[in-house]
């Protein structure tokens, strides 16, 4: 698959091709450690230069919170509980029977990880997780310009900013998981081929920490960086490497609801999500005009996104 053709410092966690690598969390368990500080704590009062890249001490804290995330005790039970699950390979065959069938399962058995109450408590669920096995679609889309929908849902300012700048020219490429069909089918989005540095997680953090833009809770930077087919978590790795490991990123429709007095709100939120290339090819059944054998030729390049924006 083409890569994103984003390059350079990585500035606000922005998908890129090249450079640095990423591997995936490993070493001893670290439940019996002393718990460090949460990504909030370490994230309260910063503000980010984007002309600078954040303190080496900062993305090493921030680092060390991953590992110990990657590899407690709870983090393994999500990874078992995700693959003993029973795989409903063969089930979607694009019909609104098997479409429920599928939400049913992930609705009684998918685990419960950085979920906010407000989004279980969403009629039908708004959940992380699609499973390892989560049959999908693509299709092309104009949306036009969101002003009007974006300010009826409340979204926060700095995505409302970004909203207003849109055209409506351009096709997004939306990823249509039936798992994620009560959230907003339309809003789930296909942004491109990306790796994983140390300073994106860095810009992750500051992005979505609490509190924060939103005056809801989200998930935050671990949503980022889990995966929705396999919930393993993407771990920046250190060293430079020639072929670094690749994900697909895609932004999810998070929704949830919100109730302040007799007031009751459906606030959303774009955001995006790391996902295992392996996996995202596998669940991939197609879409688009003129799909050919190899997936690197079924989807388009990106066009120029910047993640810490959405």
């Amino acid at each position: 698959m083409p890569t994103s053709k984003k390059k350079g410092k990585g500035k606000g966690g922005r998908a890129k091709s090249g450079g640095k690598g990423v591997a995936t969390g490993g070493g001893t368990n670290t439940s019996s450690a002393k718990p460090p500080r949460t990504n909030d704590e370490i994230m309260a009062g910063k503000v980010f230069d984007d002309n600078r890249p954040p303190k080496k001490a900062l993305v090493r804290e921030l680092l060390e919170v991953l590992l110990y995330e990657v590899n407690s005790d709870s983090r393994a039970q999500i990874i078992a509980k995700v693959a003993d699950l029973e795989d409903p390979d063969g089930i979607y065959d694009g019909s609104e029977d098997a479409e429920h069938t599928i939400l049913e399962q992930v609705k009684v058995s998918m685990p419960i990880t950085y979920e906010t109450k407000g989004m279980i408590d969403f009629p039908g669920n708004c959940l992380l997780t699609v499973g390892r096995t989560a049959p999908f679609h693509v299709e092309k889309v104009y949306h036009g310009k969101p002003h009007k929908l974006i300010q009826l849902f409340q979204n926060d300012k700095e995505q409302l900013e970004e909203a207003l700048k849109w055209t409506g020219e351009q096709p997004v490429i939306n990823v249509l998981f039936p798992q994620w069909q009560l959230c907003g089918k339309d809003s789930n989005v296909f942004l491109g081929e990306c790796y994983l540095d140390k300073e994106d997680i860095a810009y992750f953090s500051a992005r979505f920490k609490h509190p924060g833009t939103s005056p809801f809770k989200w998930p935050n930077t671990w949503g980022v960086l889990q995966c929705p087919f396999t919930c393993t978590m993407a771990v920046p790795d250190t060293d430079k490497k020639a072929n670094p490991k690749r994900y697909i990123m895609i932004l999810q429709n998070l929704r949830q609801i919100s109730t302040t007095g007799n007031k009751i709100a459906f606030p959303y939120r774009a955001f995006p999500r790391l996902c295992d290339k392996e996996y995202f090819e596998k669940n991939f059944r197609g879409g688009l005009e003129n799909v050919e054998t190899e997936f690197c030729r079924k989807l388009p390049l990106q066009h120029g996104v910047s993640i810490h924006n959405c």
